[in-house]
């Protein structure tokens, strides 16, 4: 499109657009005046030179106008404000953080060094990716971000924690339960939330980069990048992994009755070289320890260990799990973890309402004297009341196996 722009000041601007034909409509202008002028000349013999000048003044500012009409002028009036955008920095708090990556190559320790800024006599293999983190929250580069726009930075384990760089900085000292899990979503949510006056424009991510989270962040990224919202990963941690097995979780019933069998399911993080057979151990109190071996994955997947534990003693029973040990493992600190089962001797009461007797009250009587579960010394006590017609039926058996 053929465009003119003129300055009419305090940001106002006229804009003349010829719709692409701007040359015929000047063109067109320039005929029109020709024309007006030769119709002056001719009037000049018939009026007086008062009256000529003001007939070609009045048809020359109209031949005027119509060829500033058909230019299609535009007034426009623009003003300009700035908005700081929000720059979203995601801080991984999970416990692989504080692992050391003693692998590193000299080319590697050298640019951690240059990055972190480090003294001569600071040793950059000695540090954790927990501690890269921290000084790199209170880095150059972030204060430059700073400067430009605002920074939020969100803590994540498997929830996210707002705050900011220094009060983040204090939680990678602290240990929580919560962050056996790594999982960035929370912080992809947040950057696609509209609610915040500033805009989004880009996410950070500081992480080891080692996401045991079930659910895939695919489409939230797919939604930022919608958006215009590049996501920028800063991976903590060495090309060559170093050797580390841990009881990354153990689950169990908080409690079972006396003669049970408690279910424990534990969930191992296996660093090592595939194939390699590293044996896991239950220790538990009064009998022998339950051992099983498992192969560390070679895709990185963490495998499930699951023991049967027979409980016969009452009270609270600690039972513990071990992995291990390897050798050259850098982290002997989690290879054992703790899990406190409940063991009740408690009566247990069944109570059965139906509005009908049906045969459902004698298999129900027959499977609890079946349980073998049940000793001399207890009892279990079923109420059964059923209605027979008009007439109301209520029974109470005390049942000893």
């Amino acid at each position: 499109m053929d465009l003119s722009q003129f300055s009419l000041g305090n940001c106002r601007r006229l804009l003349l657009s010829g719709d692409g034909q701007g040359s015929l409509w000047l063109a067109a202008g320039l005929a029109a005046l020709a024309l007006v002028l030769a119709l002056y000349r001719y009037e000049r013999r018939l009026v007086s030179r008062r009256t000529g000048l003001t007939l070609l003044a009045m048809r020359a500012l109209a031949a005027l106008a119509l060829t500033f009409a058909l230019f299609n002028p535009i007034a426009l009036v623009s003003y300009r404000e700035v908005l700081k955008g929000r720059v979203i920095v995601g801080v991984d708090l999970s416990e692989s953080m504080a692992t050391v990556d003693p692998g590193r190559s000299a080319e590697q320790l050298e640019r951690l060094r240059r990055t972190l800024d480090l003294g001569p006599t600071d040793r950059p293999e000695t540090l954790s990716r927990r501690e890269i983190e921290r000084r790199l929250l209170q880095g150059d580069w972030i204060k430059s971000i700073a400067s430009a726009h605002a920074v939020e930075a969100v803590g994540f384990a498997r929830e996210a924690v707002p705050g900011t760089p220094e009060t983040l900085a204090k939680l990678l000292n602290q240990d929580d339960p919560a962050r056996l899990s790594t999982d960035w979503d929370p912080v992809l949510e947040r950057a696609l939330n509209t609610n915040d006056a500033a805009p989004v424009v880009g996410v950070v991510l500081l992480t080891d980069g080692l996401r045991n989270a079930q659910t895939d962040p695919g489409p939230l990224i797919d939604k930022l990048a919608a958006r215009g919202v590049p996501v920028y990963s800063v991976l903590i941690g060495s090309t060559r992994g170093p050797r580390d097995v841990a009881v990354a979780a153990i689950q169990g019933p908080d409690g079972v009755y006396k003669g049970d069998t408690a279910s424990i399911e534990v969930t191992l993080k296996l660093d090592a070289p595939a194939g390699t057979e590293i044996p896991v151990t239950l220790d538990r109190p009064g009998a022998s320890p339950l051992r099983q071996t498992v192969q560390a994955p070679s895709d990185g997947s963490r495998p499930v260990v699951r023991f049967a534990v027979p409980l016969d003693e009452v009270g609270p029973q600690p039972l513990t799990v071990a992995v291990g040990p390897i050798a050259g493992d850098v982290r002997p600190d989690n290879d054992r973890r703790t899990i406190t089962v409940q063991v009740a001797d408690d009566k247990a009461h069944v109570l059965l309402i139906d509005g009908e007797a049906r045969w459902e009250f004698r298999y129900l009587r027959n499977a609890l004297v079946r349980d073998q579960g049940r000793d001399h010394e207890r009892r279990a006590t079923t109420h059964i009341f059923a209605r027979v017609g008009e007439d109301a039926l209520f029974k109470s058996f005390t049942l000893t196996a």
